[in-house]
């Protein structure tokens, strides 16, 4: 008797071991929040080695067209009235795209260079690109297959480690080692959510291929 209740005791926490490592296993990447607040996002990169990166960029989504080698760009916005449309050149050779714009009366000229792994090579605009922003910072942009064009400049970078237990992941950054901040997740495809349990707050995040920073 005593040897049966061992033997589903072992079963037991070897079941709930296997469903911790699975759970920390589908958190392990790229996440970007899905919606852009007051131009700013978060971006969160989830490590195997129980680290993390809490990123918050400067962002704005735009929908585009091309014609021959135009690119007509609109911005999206919750009001439509409030769209703002402009038209750009561009040229792609390989992996390296140009993207020529007149701003102020003058012509402007972006040179970007498509991050290794997205998109197809010479083929098609789609893919992650990263470029010098006016003051220096690299700047990130992406061409997706939905004809979406994002923008992303990293602003400010946390750093810190985290735990899981069953749906619950804690936080702990290095610049504030005493806080922990316990989140309740659930993943559902490429879809992650985030919740406060204290507020009932909640964030919704998509799975993203790479994580914008120098």
């Amino acid at each position: 008797m005593r040897q049966n209740l061992f033997l589903f005791f072992i079963i037991c926490v070897s079941f709930l071991t296997y469903a911790q490592k699975k759970n920390s296993t589908r958190l392990i990447g790229n996440w970007e929040s899905e919606s852009i607040q007051d131009s700013r996002l978060i971006i969160l990169k989830i490590n195997p080695d129980s680290t993390f990166l809490m990123q918050t960029d400067l962002a704005a989504d735009y929908s585009f067209k091309i014609t021959g080698n135009k690119i007509i760009r609109t911005l999206i916005t919750k009001d439509s009235s409030q769209k703002i449309i402009d038209t750009s050149f561009f040229k792609l050779k390989r992996n390296s795209l140009t993207i020529t714009f007149t701003q102020n009366g003058k012509d402007k000229i972006i040179s970007m260079e498509r991050i290794k792994g997205t998109g197809h090579r010479g083929r098609s605009i789609t893919g992650s690109y990263k470029w010098k922003y006016p003051d220096g910072r690299t700047a990130f942009t992406e061409f997706t297959k939905d004809k979406k064009w994002l923008f992303r400049l990293p602003l400010q970078t946390i750093k810190g480690i985290y735990s899981v237990y069953n749906n619950n992941i804690f936080f702990k950054y290095s610049n504030k080692p005493r806080d922990i901040e316990k989140r309740m997740f659930f993943i559902k495809v490429n879809r992650l959510m985030l919740r406060d349990n204290r507020t009932a707050r909640q964030e919704f995040y998509r799975r993203v291929d790479y994580f914008p920073t120098e």
